[in-house]
Order: C-alpha cells, then structure tokens, then sequence
C-alpha cells in the first residue's frame, strides 16, 4: 500500500498535548506527571454528572492547548473488580479496544513496543466509526502501560505527543482518502485498589480522562457538549467488559 508524502510542514502544524519534560526524563515519565497533575485537579473542575450518591462523577475543563475540554470520569469505588482484573483490557489491547469503545471500528499495534526503546511505548493506529453524515476518523498515537507504578495500581496511556515520525512512516493514501485525521491528545484508564480494614484488595476506583480533537467538518462545541456523556460511556463500557470477562473466562 502506497503512502502520501506528508510535508513536514503538515506535520508540525499537527496539535498535540504539550508536556514539560526535564532534563533526561524520558517522554512517558513526563506524560506520568501530567496525569498526575490532572488528577489533583480534579477538585476544581465543573461538575457535570454525578451519580450513585457521588460515587461516579464527570468533571470537565478547557485545556489550555486550543481551549478544548478535558473530560475527566471517576468512580471512586468498584467492587468485586480489583486492578489486576484490567489487565483482561490493557494486556490485549489491539484485540479488545472495539470491545470497550463501540466507536472503535480497528486497533493495530503499528509498532510495538522494544527494549531499546527506553519509552517502552507502542505505536497505534485507531480507526473509529463516525454517526452519519460525518467521516470516520483515523488517529495515530502512542500507547503506554505502567504497570504497578506503585503495587497494584496501573496506567494506560494515549496520546499523540512526539507522533511525528509514526505519521510519516505509517500513513498510507488510503487513509487520507477513507478517513479524517483526528487528534488523541490525551486517553487515560488509571486504576487504584481498594482495600478492606485487614488489607485485602476487595475492589478498585477508576480514573479516566479524555482530550482530543476529531477535526474536520464535526464542531468543536460540538465535541465539547458531548464530551462528558463520551466519558461516563467510556468507563461504564469498561466496567461492563471486565464484568463480562470475569463471568465467562477468556473467550470473548
């Protein structure tokens, strides 16, 4: 399959999330670090959803990249579901993001991820499936899964940050002339144990985040109205699959 010359000027002019790096810390150190950031605060953001007795909240917020929103989804608790469970998500992502995402349409793991590669980052390619009238979409980012950053709590990562050289290496013709080139600024799935009073992991909360830009003919305010409803689909999806996984084993 052939691939378009994309002129370096398209590419830098491309939005990505901006994050401050320092000294030698490697890139996804740093998107660590912006995701904990995020998440402290968590308490200044609008509340837009709360549910369960507050149990399940959406908060949301314009990012100072473009003043598009974040979107922030947490469930403080969930039982029965301890962190290690999402690895039925994280370990087989490619395979299961269509599983989780209905929007998704296909996952390939474009590059994955090596061990001289000091980020321990895979390159994804994601084609999502718009409602009519708009175009799908097609977005290439990097994925990132820091396992145990501290025992029993995980993250996933998305996001386009440093995506230069997959866009060149990867695009194809086709996918300029079937899709819309959408922005994943930044995704995240972070899970945390619960914990009963003699220590035992009984369950788990759940953050998620989500920033992007579909682009082309969908509006902005568009996007940004149905961002929180987007958030609170994301995790309950999630919920939903390893529910379902756990139920009947590893057969999908």
């Amino acid at each position: 399959m052939s691939r378009p010359i994309l002129k370096k000027s398209m590419v830098q002019s491309m939005q990505s999330l901006r994050v401050n790096r320092s000294g030698k810390e490697s890139l996804a150190k740093s998107l660590e670090r912006r995701v904990e950031d995020l998440f402290q605060n968590v308490p200044s953001m609008e509340l837009t959803v709360s549910r369960q007795q507050g149990n399940f909240e959406v908060r949301t917020e314009f990012d100072g990249d473009g003043g598009r929103h974040i979107s922030v989804c947490q469930v403080q608790k969930v039982d029965n579901i301890t962190p290690d469970d999402y690895f039925l998500f994280f370990d087989n992502f490619s395979e299961e993001f269509a599983n989780v995402n209905p929007m998704v349409e296909e996952c390939t793991i474009l590059e994955p991820a090596s061990s001289d590669d000091k980020e321990q980052r895979e390159g994804v390619k994601v084609c999502y499936d718009l409602p009519f009238p708009w175009q799908n979409r097609v977005a290439f980012h990097y994925k990132y899964l820091l396992k145990n950053r501290i025992p029993n709590e995980h993250i996933l990562i998305l996001s386009n940050v440093d995506n230069q050289k997959l866009l060149e290496d990867h695009v194809t013709e086709a996918d300029l002339e079937d899709y819309v080139l959408a922005h994943i600024f930044l995704e995240v799935y972070w899970v945390k144990p619960i914990k009963d009073d003699e220590g035992e992991i009984v369950g788990s909360s759940v953050n998620y985040a989500f920033s992007g830009d579909m682009a082309g003919s969908v509006p902005q305010w568009i996007q940004n109205s149905v961002a929180p409803k987007n958030a609170i689909g994301a995790v309950q999806n999630l919920l939903e699959f390893i529910q379902k996984k756990k139920a009947g084993g590893n057969e999908s």
